[in-house]
């Protein structure tokens, strides 16, 4: 008879359990679906921070590009200015600085190139369109 009282105690605690169980059935799922939340944000996140690792290593590539192809005195004016406006759009982007900066350093390291090379003399050619009747 014992054991049957035994047998009967544990249903009856399986349906206390049950009854535990379905009231917090609500509890449970908002968990599990703030814990897929988390894990979803966890991943976002994992993911900005490789995209941010990979562009700081692409942006230290680009200040350490390789020497020009041709030395300094080799070059004609243009190419030196478009060479300093890279070096200084590399620099610029290294700092941190936002797309409208990084665009105004380039320019204003080309310009203060092609100034340099107006006081050494040079003079821009201006091509003549084409005329077909000539």
């Amino acid at each position: 008879k014992k054991k049957k009282k035994k047998k009967k105690n544990t249903k009856s605690k399986k349906k206390k359990r049950n009854k535990a169980d379905s009231s917090s059935e609500s509890t449970s799922s908002s968990t599990l679906s703030e814990n897929r939340l988390k894990r979803m944000r966890d991943q976002v996140e994992g993911a900005s921070a490789r995209f941010e690792q990979q562009q700081m290593i692409r942006d230290a590539q680009a200040v350490d590009a390789p020497a020009p192809s041709k030395p300094i005195s080799e070059m004609t004016w243009p190419e030196r200015a478009a060479e300093a406006a890279v070096k200084a759009e590399a620099k610029a982007i290294w700092e941190g600085a936002t797309p409208e900066q990084v665009q105004k350093a380039a320019e204003e390291a080309g310009e203060a190139v092609m100034r340099r090379a107006a006081q050494f003399g040079y003079v821009e050619v201006k091509k003549n369109k084409f005329d077909a009747s000539k």
